[in-house]
């Protein structure tokens, strides 16, 4: 199994309000280790989002700093159902780990689909009203407040994108210092 070290990506998230993309690629040095490649920085779009633009890559990955979303966006989902080269995306928000893995070959559409648009919102109202501190100092956890809504979500989007797509979801305080992937 391949790893990668995640406490960069966890100052990513914490330390900084533009959000950090790209690629995830195997150490030349250390043949299991992965490593952090092409990073790019957001840039302000037309709608006062910080959005990084990415060249596609088996692993590819993003943050959520800690002015945005902590859960994937209905954009972040179609972005791997929609492109072959994609097998998984890391999102890195506040709550922890999102990744998305593509399972089957063929792409799909999940743009305006109302099931994944209303997961998506639902997750977002019933959490808005948690905050950075609390995740980044571990002092709570998702499973501590929002434990029900992710897990419904989750659920939901799962069961819904079965065959195509996975979403797992991994909080700080229950990761390691490392993340492992195929």
């Amino acid at each position: 199994m391949d790893h990668i070290d995640l406490s960069v990506l966890y100052d990513y998230v914490f330390n900084d309000d533009m959000e950090v993309c790209g690629q995830i690629v195997r150490s030349a040095d250390e043949p299991h280790k992965l490593v952090l490649h092409k990073l790019t920085r957001g840039q302000i779009d037309g709608t006062g989002r910080a959005l990084c633009i990415q060249d596609d890559s088996k692993r590819i990955f993003h943050t959520h700093p800690y002015n945005a979303y902590a859960y994937p966006s209905v954009e972040d989902i179609n972005k791997v159902s929609k492109r072959n080269t994609i097998k998984y995306s890391l999102i890195v928000t506040i709550w922890g780990l999102w990744i998305i893995e593509k399972i089957a070959d063929r792409t799909i559409n999940v743009l305006n689909d109302e099931v994944i648009d209303h997961a998506t919102n639902r997750l977002g109202y019933q959490t808005k009203r948690f905050n950075r501190s609390e995740f980044q100092s571990k002092s709570i956890d998702y499973n501590d407040i929002v434990r029900y809504e992710v897990g419904a979500y989750l659920d939901t989007m799962n069961r819904h994108l079965a065959g195509n797509i996975m979403i797992y979801f991994k909080s700080w305080k229950h990761l390691d210092k490392e993340i492992y992937l195929k």
